[in-house]
């Protein structure tokens, strides 16, 4: 909890008083992922791949402290894995539905998926907070 409260930058005595103790901070980045997983969901059907950069790094400084929480504690570097890779993939399949939708069926064009996935990757929080970090900018910026 020590170096969690470094890390975000949070008080020991505020971490406890919401959280009591790390399980129960577990439970709760654990059910708001849920949550944002399932809003993202439903707003990525909504928008534009090129739209969906720009409302991640957005929601990243909206909720800064909870996502570098969530990026060093065990249960955030465990669970980030599981949750990008379902992530990732739901947007592979938003951007090859774009691409698809874009270009005339005329056109013989083959998609290379590996190129695609790197793209998505792209859209991380690790990626946000080492920006944010080296050049002081907020999402709104990365993603212009």
């Amino acid at each position: 909890m020590q170096v969690l409260s470094e890390k975000s930058q949070t008080s020991m005595r505020t971490l406890f008083r919401f959280f009591g103790d790390k399980e129960s901070l577990y439970k709760e980045i654990d059910q708001y992922l849920t949550q944002y997983m399932g809003s993202v969901s439903e707003n990525l059907e909504k928008m534009k791949f090129a739209d969906y950069a720009e409302f991640s790094y957005q929601v990243f400084d909206q909720y800064e402290k909870l996502f570098k929480a969530y990026l060093y504690t065990n249960f955030g570097q465990k669970s980030r894995r599981v949750f990008r890779k379902k992530f990732n993939e739901m947007l592979v399949k938003k951007l090859l539905i774009e691409i698809e939708a874009s270009v005339p069926k005329s056109e013989n064009i083959e998609i290379d998926i590996k190129k695609v996935r790197f793209i998505v990757s792209l859209i991380n929080a690790q990626l946000w907070k080492d920006i944010n970090d080296s050049f002081d900018v907020t999402g709104k910026d990365m993603a212009h």
